[in-house]
């Protein structure tokens, strides 16, 4: 059989028994170093993938990674940074670090975690509303449920806890540990560790 059809191959025989599905070996290799351009991003459910230097529009349950200004910015959940300009930041979470406006190097994760921080620098939100309305504290932490939520323009200060040191509307320096350890707690450089600790007190240096 071998032999038979050896005698027909060829050019204008119509077998093409060195091809598949009538196309060359050449066809199948790598050729993305022939592309001209980079491949179009995809879709998701709800939203679309964008660059931050194509010039769309952020929409619901966008996955959207900043490249504006350098690679360096993350930005993943529904309405999360919109408005963001700085630089070195991550937000994850829907709303998160929403009304974001300046600020570098900083890092938001939770639903609405830093929202309405417009100009704070170098600080951790972890937490559904973690230090959020915090407007331009720099070098703070806020880990837990609202923890350092409404210390407005507080510096270097660590919450940690569910409402840890919520409504210390300007302290800073301070460290507050537990649930809501300084709550609703005025002033700077004190220490509170324990449930409820330091609640509605006033302290200062």
């Amino acid at each position: 059989m071998l032999a038979a059809v050896k005698t027909v191959d060829g050019a204008g025989s119509g077998l093409d028994a060195d091809r598949l599905d009538g196309l060359e070996a050449s066809h199948f290799t790598d050729r993305l170093d022939t592309l001209e351009s980079a491949p179009s991003l995809p879709t998701v459910a709800g939203g679309s993938i964008l660059r931050g230097d194509s010039g769309g529009t952020l929409v619901e349950d966008t996955l959207f990674v900043d490249t504006r200004v350098e690679p360096t910015n993350l930005a993943l959940g529904a309405g999360a940074a919109t408005s963001a300009t700085g630089l070195r930041w991550t937000a994850l979470g829907a709303a998160a670090a929403v009304a974001k406006t300046s600020g570098d190097e900083w890092l938001a994760i939770g639903a609405s975690a830093a929202s309405s921080n417009t100009t704070g620098t170098l600080f951790v939100a972890l937490g559904f509303r973690a230090a959020a309305q915090s407007v331009d504290g720099t070098g703070f932490v806020g880990v837990g449920w609202e923890a350092g939520r409404y210390n407005t323009s507080g510096h270097y200060w660590v919450a940690l806890g569910a409402r840890a040191a919520r409504g210390n509307v300007t302290g800073s320096n301070f460290v507050a540990v537990g649930y809501k350890a300084a709550y609703v707690c005025s002033g700077d450089y004190f220490t509170a560790a324990g449930r409820e600790a330091g609640e509605a007190a006033s302290s200062s240096s």
